[in-house]
């Protein structure tokens, strides 16, 4: 069913593309979609398809084509004339070329060969499953999970991760994943797998910025209710999440609280009665 309404309609957008857009001198040749993007939008894309970033996002014949049809937008913005960088962290680049061919074999169902090392300086080459990407938000580094590809090897030892940084080469490798879909259907990642903690915005203090509480939990799923001039979060993370979890609301002091579950509350007390102990 193709639905029509004011935003999609063909003679609405005939007739802001000929008045208003016009009138603006950003008249756009596109004429499909629900909106129409502006020629500032289209110049912040073209910027973005020249940074190392890009191609983490668009592979190389996308990202051509993407290239071809903003080509005349290059001269619309000039972000150096009004953008300064000052105070910027020195954070790792996260981004790796490994990064784009793993999600490939990861989409694809496909085995590989995988040259890695360990912390021990050992150094190995085998045949795996690459089956889910992991980026640690407080490491700031890429993990890949992944089944070794042998049934000679015991069940316990079959899954690995391997952390980006250690692997030195990855290519794609001729092997049967029906014997492993069952065990890989076990491990891949499920919405209901995750958990969910309820908190509560309280501030102590008049005009505090609930902005700033949103924006420390943008990195997870989340609802939020508001109830006599509070705010309730139900935040969705997976199990391996919850240390960083506790650190973004340990950033809140007093000003929130967590309302369930009750072990993440025990948790969060232990933790704040281990760092007392230092004071006494």
């Amino acid at each position: 069913m193709n639905l029509v309404n004011k935003l999609n309609d063909p003679e609405f957008l005939e007739y802001i593309s000929s008045t208003t857009l016009h009138n603006l001198e950003l008249e756009i040749p596109v004429k499909a979609g629900p909106f129409l993007p502006t020629n500032v939008e289209r110049a912040w894309l073209y910027h973005f398809l020249q940074t190392e970033e890009a191609d983490s996002f668009f592979d190389s014949d996308t990202k051509r084509k993407l290239v071809e049809l903003l080509t005349d937008q290059h001269t619309q913005l000039h972000l150096s004339n009004f953008i300064i960088e000052k105070g910027k962290p020195n954070v790792p680049h996260s981004v790796t070329p490994l990064v784009k061919k793993l999600r490939s074999l990861i989409s694809d169902q496909k085995g590989m060969t995988i040259s890695y090392s360990t912390k021990n300086g050992e150094y190995f080459k085998e045949i795996g499953i690459p089956y889910r990407l992991m980026y640690n938000i407080a490491k700031k580094n890429w993990y890949l999970w992944w089944l070794r590809g042998s049934h000679e090897v015991p069940s316990t030892q079959r899954r690995r991760l391997t952390p980006l940084l250690q692997i030195s080469d990855v290519s794609r490798a001729e092997l049967n994943i029906k014997p492993y879909e069952e065990e890989l259907e076990q491990l891949l990642p499920k919405y209901e797998d995750k958990k969910t903690v309820t908190l509560l915005w309280k501030p102590l203090f008049e005009n505090m910025d609930v902005q700033r509480l949103f924006h420390a939990f943008s990195s997870f799923e989340k609802e939020i209710e508001q109830a006599e001039g509070s705010y309730q979060l139900h935040v969705h993370y997976y199990p391996e999440e919850e240390k960083y979890l506790l650190t973004k609301i340990r950033l809140f002091g007093p000003h929130v609280l967590i309302q369930a579950p009750e072990s993440l509350r025990n948790e969060f007390i232990a933790a704040a009665k281990r760092a007392l102990e230092n004071y006494k």
